[in-house]
């Protein structure tokens, strides 16, 4: 196994560890999956294993922001020109 695939792997444990403590109705395999995904994600693949689950975990279990809208005209017509996510 090569270095690069070898951190990968281990990367890849240290998370779905994470992942199990964050959720532990999850099974192992459930978990691994989740961090191979986090892997593959260029921000979360920067952080530590562990920083990176409790970041998707604090993003996705708040509540939902509500998305900015810009409009024209009157506010009733509701013509959406742009959606920013």
């Amino acid at each position: 196994m090569s270095e690069r695939t070898t951190e990968s792997a281990d990367w890849c444990a240290r998370c779905a560890l994470r992942v199990r403590d964050l959720d532990p109705q999850l099974s192992d395999g459930e978990a691994l999956d989740i961090a191979r995904e986090l892997s593959e994600f260029e921000r979360t693949a920067k952080m530590e294993p562990e920083a990176a689950a409790d970041f998707v975990h604090n993003e996705m279990g708040g509540p939902q922001l509500p998305r900015f809208e810009r409009r024209i005209g009157n506010r009733a017509d509701r013509t959406v020109i742009s959606r920013f996510q």
